[in-house]
């Protein structure tokens, strides 16, 4: 799975120690600035578009905004779709 996500240029993956979720950095997809309302847009963008759910940076109290929480506790087929 992390293989997948680090494909797609400009996501960058923090490797964890132990669970079923990654750090992705989408710092890079945010409009204009990373703010956390670009990255609330981003969120509702990715749900909406994609019924992808990601929880957010800000959520977690993550400070710098463009983080997202991915959790990939589903089987690789799923996921793989969602990532497309």
């Amino acid at each position: 799975m992390k293989l997948a996500l680090e494909t797609i240029q400009g996501v960058r993956i923090r490797r964890s120690q132990a669970g079923f979720f990654l750090w992705i950095d989408l710092r890079e997809f945010l409009c204009d600035h990373a703010t956390f309302n670009e990255e609330l847009r981003l969120f509702e963008h990715l749900f909406e578009c994609g019924r992808v759910f990601i929880l957010r940076g800000q959520t977690l109290g993550c400070q710098q905004p463009g983080w997202f929480h991915f959790v990939f506790s589903l089987n690789d087929a799923i996921i793989c779709e969602a990532v497309k």
